[in-house]
């Protein structure tokens, strides 16, 4: 009994409650941001990745909602947030330029967060390491809270 007590109590003094949450808040994410169709859309006109963000502009508003959007949901709704738009994003860049990019959850702070939360903002990372703010294209250094690989969200 006293062997257990004293290994629950080195275990706890290495690790900490914020670790343990960041554990349970990555499953959560980790469910949310996978199996997500890969849209097959027509992505006529885009040239380059610098193309994407005012594609995605020109058929896309920003507007919160309650649940992750499939890329074939924010264009067919016209509207969805920043997970949205990164998981749009991401998509094309896929589809029409076969890059695989990274999703990426992060703290803004120019932004409102909710009380105890780590993360309000969803961003793309290239496979060279750039980090881009998917609703205006703006390069990003963030740091990242979470990362899910293309093969980690989408369902190709």
């Amino acid at each position: 009994m006293k062997k257990a007590l004293l290994l629950i109590v080195a275990f706890l003094s290495l690790t900490s409650c914020k670790q343990i949450y960041d554990t349970q808040q990555e499953a959560y994410n980790q469910k949310m941001f996978s199996d997500i169709p890969v849209y097959y859309g027509n992505f006529e006109g885009l040239e380059t990745l610098e193309d994407i963000t005012p594609w995605i502009n020109s058929r896309v508003t920003y507007k919160e909602t309650d649940r992750v959007l499939s890329p074939e949901e924010c264009i067919i709704r016209g509207q969805c947030d920043c997970d949205g738009y990164a998981l749009l994003w991401m998509n094309i860049a896929y589809v029409q330029f076969g890059i695989e990019c990274d999703l990426i959850l992060v703290k803004d702070e120019s932004r409102k967060i909710e009380a105890g939360g780590t993360i309000n903002h969803a961003l793309v990372r290239l496979p060279n390491g750039t980090q881009i703010a998917p609703q205006n294209g703006e390069k990003r250094n963030y740091t990242v809270r979470y990362s899910y690989h293309f093969d980690e969200v989408f369902n190709k």
